[in-house]
């Protein structure tokens, strides 16, 4: 068992070291989201710096589109052919990585919000 959890830890550092690649090389991306890595902390990493988050992607910018989408998915679920991808990007790819933003309890709600809305932004044109 102590060599499951050792190859776990190797496993999380490797897929931590390849999300910072992809981050310097490609920007704010959606990548794979495994359940482990609601375990190993990674989500943190996941999501924009609050800093770095437009302000009218935080709850006072409730006339976002993007912000009304983020919290009607976190209370109620979505329907995701609400959702078009943009060019580049793999739909279920980013809804899982967004999905696994809004069901951490790591995260603060606020922040959550905010930066699931604003990635969502990046990521997906609204229908």
């Amino acid at each position: 068992m102590a060599k499951s959890a050792k190859r776990k830890a190797h496993d999380a550092r490797k897929r931590e070291r390849e999300f910072q690649e992809v981050l310097e090389r490609d920007g704010w991306k959606p990548m794979p989201v495994t359940r482990f890595d609601y375990i190993a902390d990674l989500l943190k990493r996941m999501i924009p710096e609050m800093e770095a988050i437009p302000e009218e992607f935080f709850y006072g910018g409730q006339g976002n589109p993007y912000v009304q989408r983020t919290i009607e998915w976190f209370y109620q679920g979505t329907d995701k052919s609400r959702f078009r991808a943009k060019e580049g990007i793999d739909a279920g790819t980013a809804f899982g990585h967004l999905g696994a933003l809004l069901a951490s309890f790591d995260l603060k709600h606020e922040h959550k919000i905010a930066g699931v809305a604003y990635l969502m932004s990046q990521w997906f044109d609204l229908v």
